[in-house]
């Protein structure tokens, strides 16, 4: 009998909610949280363990002529303006909102465009 390897949690959320299954010719593991599956083959566990999460693509960023920083996406628009206080502003607009938010510097602004971006990404993978 096969020893079978401890699953590590999902590459796609992290959770340790996982399901392994099958008969004596295949057999797979999936997450109860977010629904990913596989790799199924003969040997539970061992495949799961080396799969590796999704990359999201850097943000590339412009500047448009009155200065303000922008990346146009799929999911959403970024912009990165000054408010009135001299602070970076970073301007969110999706299908379904529009947010502002300012903060301490550019990098913390890209910072945050980026987590946003990435979990716009993440949360479309099945």
């Amino acid at each position: 009998m096969t020893d079978t390897p401890q699953l590590k949690p999902c590459p796609f959320c992290g959770s340790d909610n996982l399901k392994s299954g099958g008969d004596d010719k295949i057999v797979g593991t999936w997450c109860m949280n977010c629904q990913s599956q596989g790799p199924n083959h003969y040997v539970t566990g061992q495949d799961w363990n080396t799969r590796t999460p999704p990359k999201v693509k850097p943000l590339v960023w412009d500047t448009a002529r009155s200065g303000d920083l922008f990346c146009l996406t799929t999911v959403a628009d970024y912009t990165i303006r000054e408010d009135e206080d001299g602070f970076p502003e970073l301007e969110i607009k999706s299908c379904d909102a529009e947010e502002w938010e300012s903060y301490e510097d550019v990098c913390e602004a890209y910072a945050a465009a980026l987590a946003d971006y990435t979990y716009r990404i993440l949360e479309a993978l099945e």
